[in-house]
């Protein structure tokens, strides 16, 4: 029988291992978009939004062109800087497993000649 200390031990070391890794990137991705949206600061009398002025308003503009046909403005653009080191980091991760889809998706041959209605 499991020994309820060790499970918990266990379970404890899993949890902390992930918060760190976790807040490691959480944190260092919120730093890295504060700056982007904090400086430059809007010059003296400007009409727009101080975002519009800041260097993640210019990537946003920069991209935008580029997400235009599928829709996205510039400030989805904006949106997705925080999202892409994640895909970066786990898309070699996914990618591989994917591989054994296609045979898992395998049709029977009996249901391929099965007439259709």
């Amino acid at each position: 029988m499991p020994n309820f200390k060790h499970i918990i031990t266990s379970l404890w070391d899993r949890v902390k291992a992930f918060l760190v890794r976790a807040g490691t990137v959480i944190f260092s991705v919120s730093v890295v978009l504060w700056v982007l949206t904090s400086f430059p600061s809007a010059p003296e009398g400007a009409t727009g939004a101080a975002i519009d002025y800041s260097l993640a308003g210019m990537l946003g503009h920069l991209l935008h062109p580029i997400f235009a046909p599928l829709g996205f403005t510039w400030q989805m653009c904006i949106a997705m800087i925080p999202a892409s080191p994640p895909v970066r980091w786990w898309w070699p991760l996914w990618v591989p497993s994917m591989r054994s889809v296609p045979v898992a998706l395998k049709m029977p041959s009996a249901m391929r000649s099965s007439p259709s209605c």
